[in-house]
């Protein structure tokens, strides 16, 4: 697959008009992201078709993008709502429901879930965000493989468990508790497949001090995060992950499981759809380097503020939410849970070809990207 990066002046956004109160419908026929995924969907179909013996994609992707299509469309189906008020009809038109590939039912998935853990789930304690990231050559594994992604986040969240136990220990805390929401997104900002998590953690303990009541948990704040110690945590994550990586694939040897790529094996479209999202033409070496062995070796190097990077693992700490800020808390879980893709940031160039605005500027000065269509289609569907 092939990309071109462009700087683009952005134009002006126009103010929008104040509109009516109540119920808006939105009209799915002029999203731009359906539309090119109507046109290549068949092509797409046929193309793995062919390309693997007849074996399309599993069913699960078949079904969402199906669904995506009728999502909001009244001819598939909609609920007549009436009003003895005024007399008058709403009709309002089924939604798909679907992840990772309607920005619509995202949407409201990511308002719902912001609203509930920032009301029913986190206290009024600091929370502070971690970005965690793996080297290349584990986010193919960790874009299908589900018991390796447990596994590696079960490592990350042991890390970040003993470095808050280990400062409220020394605080003089009795028996510290650990809480964290962790959340993974699969994609970039180019929508590439990008499994990383976001890891919305306590920024303390809850614990008894040497001389509390029994039933007494107050909430012990963590003293301000220097960088050294965050050098430190990112050394036991890489250390972590790179043995439950070592140990999944010795445990494969062991049962004899001598596939360089079972999802190749077991689902070769599925597999072909996830390495065209990944992957770019430099980046194909990245999937034949050794999964495990090595990664944790090198001395982290600094990249901005409390962030750091050792051999392709990547940690950023330097967000941080003070208790009394719920407002700032539910801006972030809502940035945290956001769609894979926003429709606003997609603008139509020409007839073969949609650029898609980055929300942060690259290095470079890129503040765009230019794919095909087809490329559009296939970053999209691998998303679900």
């Amino acid at each position: 697959m092939t990309a071109a990066a462009a700087t683009v002046a952005r134009a002006p956004a126009l103010p929008a008009r104040p509109g009516p109160p109540g119920y808006v419908r939105r009209s799915p026929e002029d999203n731009l992201l359906r539309q090119v995924i109507l046109a290549q969907w068949p092509l797409l179909q046929r193309e793995l078709r062919e390309a693997n013996d007849g074996r399309g994609l599993p069913k699960f992707i078949t079904k969402a993008v199906n669904a995506f299509l009728d999502c909001g469309v009244l001819s598939k189906g909609f609920c007549r709502l009436y009003c003895k008020s005024c007399k008058t009809d709403q009709l309002v038109a089924f939604s798909c429901k679907s992840r990772g590939i309607c920005t619509s039912c995202d949407g409201k998935r990511m308002t719902e879930l912001a609203a509930h853990l920032c009301d029913s789930v986190i206290g009024e304690v600091p929370v502070r965000q971690f970005v965690v990231t793996v080297p290349g050559n584990l986010r193919y594994l960790l874009a299908w493989n589900v018991e390796l992604r447990g596994k590696v986040l079960t490592a990350i969240m042991r890390a970040l468990q003993k470095h808050y136990v280990k400062q409220a220990e020394a605080l003089g805390a009795v028996h510290p508790q650990f809480g964290a929401v962790s959340v993974l997104q699969r994609w970039s900002g180019s929508l590439r497949v990008f499994p990383h998590w976001h890891i919305l953690v306590a920024d303390g303990a809850w614990a008894r001090s040497q001389h509390g009541e029994a039933d007494e948990m107050p909430f012990v704040t963590a003293p301000a995060l220097r960088e050294e110690q965050l050098e430190a945590l990112l050394l036991d994550v890489a250390a972590r992950v790179t043995r439950q990586v070592d140990r999944h694939f010795a445990k494969r040897a062991k049962a004899a499981c001598n596939d360089e790529d079972p999802l190749l094996a077991a689902e070769p479209s599925f597999a072909a759809l996830l390495r065209q999202s990944l992957f770019g033409k430099d980046e194909m070496e990245a999937l034949k380097a050794p999964p495990g062995k090595g990664l944790a070796a090198a001395v982290p190097s600094r990249k901005g503020r409390l962030c750091l990077e050792s051999q392709g693992f990547n940690i950023h700490a330097a967000t941080r939410v003070h208790e009394c800020a719920r407002d700032r808390l539910e801006h972030l879980v809502r940035y945290v849970c956001r769609p894979a893709i926003a429709a606003k940031r997609l603008e139509a160039v020409g007839p073969h070809h949609v650029r898609i605005w980055l929300k942060n500027e690259w290095k470079d000065g890129k503040n765009a990207i230019l794919l095909t269509r087809r490329e559009l289609a296939i970053r999209a569907m691998a998303q679900i």
